[in-house]
């Protein structure tokens, strides 16, 4: 996925619009990438209780770089593990460059990693196979 578009889809809970403070103090930089949406978050689908001030946030980088958005990750493990800088966040990140992919970092215990394309699934099936739950 490097060098390749990508988007990162934040939910954010519990965050008055426009604010970003635990993302920005943790080192994130939004204003890296190309692209972003940002509205309150209404799924009409999944039926879970969300208040005005969640939000979602869809952040387009036309070159994917870890480096930006490593802050994300490190503050989803820190938010778990009740140490700071953390955000109470969702976070998905999603190419569609070539190779469909769709990873779900959901904790400090990992993620999820969803593609059809099956030399990628063997590559990190072999790399990271002692950390899968199968």
């Amino acid at each position: 996925m490097h060098n390749k578009e990508c988007w990162l889809v934040l939910k954010i809970w519990d965050v008055p619009l426009g604010t970003f403070t635990q993302l920005e103090n943790a080192g994130f930089e939004i204003n890296l990438s190309d692209s972003i949406f940002e509205d309150n978050f209404n799924d009409s689908i999944i039926k879970e209780n969300y208040t005005q001030n969640d939000k979602i946030l869809l952040i387009n980088y036309k070159k994917y770089d870890f480096e930006k958005i490593r802050p994300v990750i490190q503050c989803i493990a820190a938010y778990e593990l009740g140490i700071e800088p953390s955000a109470n966040i969702n976070a998905y990140l999603i190419s569609f460059d070539n190779i469909y992919v769709l990873i779900n970092l959901y904790d400090d215990r990992g993620m999820e990693v969803l593609t059809h394309d099956s030399v990628l699934n063997k590559l990190i099936s072999d790399k990271f196979n002692l950390f899968l739950n199968k």
